[in-house]
């Protein structure tokens, strides 16, 4: 595809494992025909990855967004924001009305339908290709994050992350091996295994994977 759909400015807030899961939407836009923006005035859109593991991580994220809308409105072109993440997974239904300077709400487990939902607010009408929830994940630079997990077992007083990214679930040592062969033939020379809890990566897997499964066989 020649000429792009469109520009796409990409804001993370909080951790590493939103940096992973920008990384992904930005592949996933890539290969469907988008080029990213660097600065609000020449986004055609702009995707806000949120954090609300603390109130004030919660408070961050809603500051930023009504920031970027404003510096937006009254900008050469439009530019509607699509707000990701844990905000939307935490408060879902509730945001449309609270926060209608949004044209979009996608949850943290609905991010590989990001195309479709850029596609969706910007008119652009097709059918999704096959092949682009396959698409591999890209990074620039020596250092890239990989996810080895996601959710947490602690039901701590002062973290969401139970309640936003749901029960601790292991990813299987093949799709990670994948991603790490496939960053490092793309140049990254340096993976950091993150998740929310990395020391118990494995245990929730059947009983005869379990043998095998620890971060250091990885």
């Amino acid at each position: 595809m020649d000429t792009p759909l469109g520009s796409v400015l990409y804001i993370t807030l909080g951790c590493a494992k939103n940096e992973v899961d920008t990384d992904r939407m930005r592949s996933l836009l890539t290969a469907a025909g988008y080029e990213e923006a660097f600065d609000p005035q020449d986004a055609d859109i702009a995707i806000v990855n949120t954090c609300s593991f603390l109130t004030s991580a919660t408070s961050e994220s809603i500051e930023t967004t009504l920031e970027l809308a404003n510096e937006v409105q009254d900008g050469v072109r439009s530019c509607p924001i699509v707000m990701c993440g844990c905000v939307p997974s935490r408060y879902g239904d509730d945001l449309p009305d609270e926060l209608p300077e949004v044209a979009a709400f996608v949850k943290a487990d609905e991010e590989d339908g990001i195309v479709s939902v850029i596609d969706g607010v910007l008119g652009v009408e097709r059918k999704i290709a096959a092949y682009i929830p396959q698409v591999k994940r890209t990074v620039e630079g020596a250092v890239a994050y990989v996810k080895i997990s996601d959710g947490c077992n602690r039901f701590c007083s002062f973290c969401m992350i139970p309640y936003i990214r749901g029960r601790y679930h292991s990813r299987n040592a093949e799709s990670i091996i994948s991603e790490v062969r496939d960053l490092v033939a793309g140049g990254v020379r340096e993976i950091v295994l993150i998740g929310q809890d990395t020391g118990i990566w494995g245990t929730d897997f059947a009983d005869e994977d379990t043998a095998e499964a620890s971060p250091r066989n990885l």
